[in-house]
């Protein structure tokens, strides 16, 4: 606590990263409230998704959304930059519609297209909006989770995905850093 109060005070600029792990989903956003109460002057959070092949650190995919959801709408109500740690993030059709952001997907895309091996197609990428641009979803993911959670985005949903402009912190080398687009004045 005092140590994180120095750096605020040296004019250091904190951004707080949140594991997205099962043992700590469900206290994630009690913790980003806590912090955000604590110190306000932080520049905000990024969440950070577990790589699948940690399996015993993986939370689901469409239950990480509803957290990420909540904890982005907070952020952004109290004007705090918010998104995710890595690329990796969550992908778009697990978060049935919860998280709309395009440049992670752009990302998150280029990054497992280097992952070939690890990566596996389902029924949903057939039909899929990104199926030319998306390799696909992780193979260790599968394997825990199974395909069930993920759901086809159609042309329709990505309209209606307005892109936001970048997010501030790209400026500051937050290369992996979304600009989440989900209305959150809503």
């Amino acid at each position: 606590y005092q140590g994180i109060s120095n750096l605020m005070q040296a004019s250091i600029s904190v951004m707080f990263v949140v594991p997205m792990a099962p043992t700590t989903l469900h206290h994630a956003l009690g913790l980003v409230q806590y912090l955000q109460n604590h110190f306000p002057k932080a520049e905000g959070v990024l969440l950070e998704t577990v790589d699948p092949n940690r399996e015993p650190l993986l939370a689901p995919y469409k239950a990480s959304a509803e957290v990420a959801q909540a904890i982005f709408q907070f952020a952004s109500r109290k004007r705090w930059q918010f998104g995710f740690h890595k690329p990796r993030g969550i992908p778009a059709c697990a978060s049935h519609g919860l998280l709309r952001y395009q440049d992670l997907l752009t990302r998150r895309h280029q990054m497992l297209k280097h992952l070939k091996e690890e990566i596996s197609r389902i029924k949903a990428c057939e039909v899929c909006a990104f199926s030319r641009t998306c390799p696909g979803i992780e193979k260790a993911y599968l394997d825990v989770f199974g395909p069930s959670e993920f759901a086809p985005l159609t042309q329709q949903q990505l309209l209606k995905w307005a892109p936001k402009k970048s997010n501030r912190l790209e400026a500051k080398s937050y290369v992996s850093l979304s600009s989440f687009s989900q209305n959150a004045e809503n």
